[in-house]
């Protein structure tokens, strides 16, 4: 069964508040940004600048998503995983080889966490890994959906909670979504690849 008209009502309300509210901000600050980066000479400033430009051109695309998910709550979530990524290759060099389906549909309840739980590990991994590739693949039984994320960037040892590093994009958040849907995440580095391995129960 999917969501009931209450549900509906009240994603639609946030998705307006959000973009009444903190869009609008942040479409200001990136409009700043490009000013800033107008008037700088070259050097170290302007380069910072870009880079300032670039993570804000990735949270608008991450917020515009949202509220794209939020409104269009009965789409699969392979519908909404394959537009982010052709969203992420318009705004990213990166290789983004997507090998899940469009098709693809999860139980209703798990269906929005488990995508913005794949949504953030995609928007951190161009954030911080220097990953040129990804790759998304899913192996379904009848009780098991598994999905890999898989990356040639930096060694991640944060999210094992091996090390702190800079290398860090809301571990904390990702596994809460995961026990909320009684998922499992882990991570394992083999060879030069990082590999993310998601679990939830059918």
């Amino acid at each position: 069964m999917r969501s009931s008209t209450t549900d509906t009502s009240e994603r639609l309300k946030v998705a307006r508040d959000l973009h009444d509210t903190v869009s609008q901000e942040i479409a200001a600050l990136g409009y700043a940004c490009d000013e800033a980066i107008a008037l700088s000479a070259m050097g170290d400033a302007r380069e910072s600048l870009i880079a300032i430009r670039a993570r804000i051109s990735l949270v608008t695309l991450m917020l515009r998503d949202e509220l794209g998910a939020l409104r269009n709550s009965d789409l699969p979530f392979g519908t909404l995983l394959d537009h982010l990524c052709s969203e992420l290759r318009s705004l990213h060099p990166v290789s983004i080889n997507n090998g899940i389906s469009s098709e693809l549909r999860v139980e209703d309840r798990l269906e929005l966490e488990l995508y913005r739980v794949v949504r953030e590990i995609l928007i951190n991994i161009l954030s911080h890994s220097g990953a040129r590739s990804i790759t998304m693949k899913e192996d379904s039984t009848s009780t098991e959906l598994k999905i890999t994320v898989i990356d040639d960037g930096i060694v991640n040892d944060a999210f094992n909670g091996d090390v702190k590093s800079d290398y860090h994009f809301g571990i904390t958040t990702i596994h809460e979504r995961i026990a909320s849907i009684n998922g499992t995440i882990t991570y394992e580095r083999s060879g030069d690849v990082n590999s993310y391995e998601i679990r939830i129960p059918r």
